[in-house]
């Protein structure tokens, strides 16, 4: 987590930006000593939208690695971004297996729109994924 002041087209605001502390809450930030915006409000919105919420991240079997570098120079360290893609290891993280069943039914002679209002409270529900199919 930075710290210092930016200016923005609001004027003077304080670092971490409020916009980046709000898309920010619930994950564990780390001070940093760097008075320098490290973290932008795109960037936080990117990591709440796409992160499953903040968890210490679980073993997990390494698939890619991307990096990217900005043109910014720090002088206390250097302008990269590293994102580690992999998937958790059920064996090596101690998460249980978990079992999956498919439930397939017919419905004759039933109403389409009843049927499709299901498929939200299924999935609210914890259904993994739902569908119908009208029968030709």
């Amino acid at each position: 987590m930075s710290r210092g002041f930016i200016e923005s087209a609001h004027g003077t605001i304080p670092l971490p930006a409020p916009a980046t502390l709000q898309l920010l809450r619930g994950a564990r930030l780390e001070p940093c000593a760097i008075q320098a915006e490290l973290v932008t409000p795109t960037g936080a919105a990117l990591l709440a939208t796409l992160s499953e919420g903040w968890p210490e991240p679980p073993t997990y079997r390494l698939e890619t690695v991307g990096v990217g570098a900005g043109t910014w120079d720090l002088a206390e360290r250097p302008n990269v971004l590293r994102i580690l893609i992999g998937e958790a290891d059920a064996a090596w993280s101690g998460l249980s297996g978990r079992s999956v069943a498919v439930l397939e039914t017919a419905l004759d002679d039933d109403n389409p729109q009843f049927v499709a209002a299901l498929i939200p409270r299924l999935l609210a529900a914890g259904a993994l994924d739902a569908m119908w199919c009208r029968a030709s």
